[in-house]
């Protein structure tokens, strides 16, 4: 408000005269002019902030978009660990992996034929307890034979002495034929009995070794056959507990998609947080135009200004404080779902090490399983070679026994001679009447025992007969037998190596995917702790914008400091203005921002002063637009 007063003027005259504003007046237009020039010492500064609003934008959304392809990566190995899971699964579920079922069958099967051999051989070995029973029937006959001889050889000699008295010469070449054949049954019996005993020794030395082969075969047969079973029950414990194992991987990688889907919705809080800075650099952009113009003004625009600026940079720090409160709320947010990813990925990690530690020891098993097949096999060439033995004993005691036939058809035939030499006898001494009574007597009593010892002999040669085709039989059916059954067992063996191979064929590819499913699902919890720790936007954004928000902060105090109050609250800041920048916003929380800032300025009950009030924006109070705040 301007103010005149009255002066003289040369002729004494008074007169009205224009001398200037009132002090009020002077001290508004240099506060004015101390507004104008701090605003000129702002503009740079502004411009700063604009440009940095631009600046921290780039570089929030490089980190940004690093964060969305590596989760787009590890969504991608989260699916591929599932699918490889879930083949696996599929592998068990097939017969494939550790599935054994039907391989105990085979594995039972061939223990079964290993045991039918040693049945066969258990057989043979009756066959030559029997051979020795029949053996010592021979030796028996041995001690007839020899009794034999000494009876004939005592005869032979009492009719030496008969003859002598009788005095014929002709009995007396009748008495020597009669003792040479008695040595002769003699030495045929102890040819016998050697043969005999040869026998006897070969097959009881056999029996020996065969009992103690047998007893080993069987305890070795019997700790084969549980040692199989108790692996086979361990890898089935295995199969179930991998089988789950990866149940849970799969389970667990479809509870990673819904957080990495949150973490990704998460991801829009850029493109919001973006807008918003674009937003306040607007209203800077707006206010630096504005206050640029300010020489034009008439004082009352400048006062105008000056409370409009005032408003306006109040706003755009309680939207730069929003932006920082919020950026900290949705970190906190990405994190938390981040980590909880971290945590089903690190879990998802032990599982696939424990599944290749489990997979490790099945592999192991199945190693084993091999190795025990391997010692049936061997004891299944022991059966043969067992076999082999029996067969060598039995042919050995065939090629003793099958050399008695020959002193038995000679003793047979000196029996015969014996008693027709006694019957020549008897004839010849009944012409000498009753001088020859006594020889008589004694070829009477040698014919008798010869016919006795006919049927004895006759039975002897049954028995090395019967010996002979026993053991012929024997060795036959042996052969047959076993042979039978090693064709059998080396079906099975076939089958069950066969089965073996496939075993350890799909245990390898079972093998390969758990190997990636390990490495995969390792590699997924370093990416995800990696992109953790790697979390940078939330600190770059209170970095900057707090300084910025520390530098706008000044603007309304020195405001405040250089132009009154109540010449400021006379114009309210141009509300239409203000309005008029409210309607920038496209989000709604920005002008709730906006209006809760206008409430707080009213509430004060000044248009200069600075509020640090953070106005809470809930999810209620949305717009249309998808947001985080």
């Amino acid at each position: 408000m301007y103010f005149f007063k009255k002066k003289k003027n040369g002729n004494g005259t008074a007169h009205a005269a224009e001398t200037g504003p009132a002090p009020e007046e002077q001290q508004l237009i240099d506060s004015l002019n101390r507004f104008e020039s701090t605003c000129k010492a702002w503009r740079p500064g502004i411009a700063e902030i604009i440009s940095e609003l631009g600046s921290i934008s780039n570089d929030t959304e490089a980190e940004f978009l690093a964060i969305g392809t590596s989760l787009q990566t590890f969504a991608k190995g989260c699916s591929e660990s599932s699918a490889r899971a879930s083949s696996t699964v599929a592998i068990f579920e097939g017969g494939g992996g550790f599935t054994i079922s039907a391989f105990k069958d085979l594995f039972e099967h061939a223990h079964n034929e290993v045991e039918s051999c040693a049945a066969a051989i258990s057989n043979g070995t009756a066959g030559m307890n029997d051979l020795m029973r029949r053996i010592e029937t021979i030796l028996d006959l041995r001690a007839f034979l020899k009794k034999l001889s000494h009876s004939i050889s005592v005869l032979g000699t009492l009719m030496k002495i008969e003859t002598a008295r009788v005095g014929e010469a002709e009995f007396s070449i009748m008495t020597v034929i009669v003792d040479e054949l008695a040595r002769e049954i003699e030495k045929d019996g102890d040819e016998i009995a050697a043969a005999a005993k040869a026998a006897k020794a070969s097959l009881t030395a056999a029996q020996v070794q065969m009992a103690a082969k047998m007893k080993k075969f069987n305890k070795d047969l019997s700790v084969n056959k549980e040692h199989v079973r108790d692996i086979l029950n361990e890898i089935d414990r295995i199969t179930m507990q991998a089988k789950c194992t990866c149940e849970r991987i799969k389970g667990r990688a479809s509870r990673i998609s819904p957080e990495v889907g949150n973490v990704i919705s998460a991801l829009q809080y850029h493109d919001i947080c973006r807008q918003q800075m674009e937003h306040i650099g607007e209203a800077l952009d707006e206010i630096l135009t504005k206050i640029s113009g300010m020489g034009t003004m008439e004082k009352d625009e400048k006062i105008a200004l000056a409370a409009w600026t005032n408003n306006a940079i109040h706003i755009q720090i309680q939207q730069l404080e929003h932006v920082i409160n919020e950026t900290t709320a949705a970190a906190g947010n990405i994190s938390s779902h981040l980590s909880k990813i971290s945590d089903i990925a690190e879990a998802q990690s032990e599982d696939a090490g424990m599944l290749v530690e489990e997979e490790g020891s099945g592999n192991d098993r199945i190693a084993r399983v091999g190795l025990e097949l391997k010692a049936l096999s061997d004891m299944l060439s022991e059966s043969k070679n067992m076999a082999l033995d029996m067969g060598k004993a039995v042919s050995e005691v065939t090629d003793a026994i099958g050399s008695m036939s020959k002193q038995v058809a000679n003793i047979e035939l000196i029996s015969e001679n014996i008693g027709l030499l006694a019957l020549n006898t008897i004839i010849k001494v009944a012409r000498t009447g009753e001088a020859g009574r006594g020889l008589e007597v004694l070829a009477d009593e040698i014919r008798k025992i010869s016919a006795r010892a006919k049927d004895k002999i006759t039975k002897g040669s049954e028995i090395i007969n019967a010996i002979l085709g026993t053991s012929s039989e024997f060795k036959k059916t042996l052969s047959e037998e076993l042979n039978k059954e090693l064709v059998s067992t080396d079906k099975v063996f076939q089958q069950t190596h066969h089965a073996v191979q496939e075993l350890m064929d799909t245990d390898a590819e079972v093998v390969k995917s758990l190997n990636e499913i390990s490495g995969s699902t390792k590699k997924l919890e370093t990416d995800i702790m990696s992109l953790i720790s790697g979390l940078r936007f939330a600190g770059i954004i209170k970095s900057r914008l707090g300084t910025m928000a520390s530098g706008l902060r000044t603007m309304p105090a020195e405001i405040e400091a250089n132009i009154p109050a109540a010449a400021m609250d006379t114009t309210r800041g141009l509300p239409q203005d203000l309005d008029a920048l409210a309607t920038r916003y496209t989000m709604h929380s920005e002008r709730k921002v906006h209006q809760a800032a206008l409430d707080s300025i009213k509430n004060d009950g000044n248009s200069t002063g600075s509020s640090d009030k953070h106005v809470a924006v809930t999810g209620n109070d949305l717009g249309d637009n998808v947001e985080l705040f």
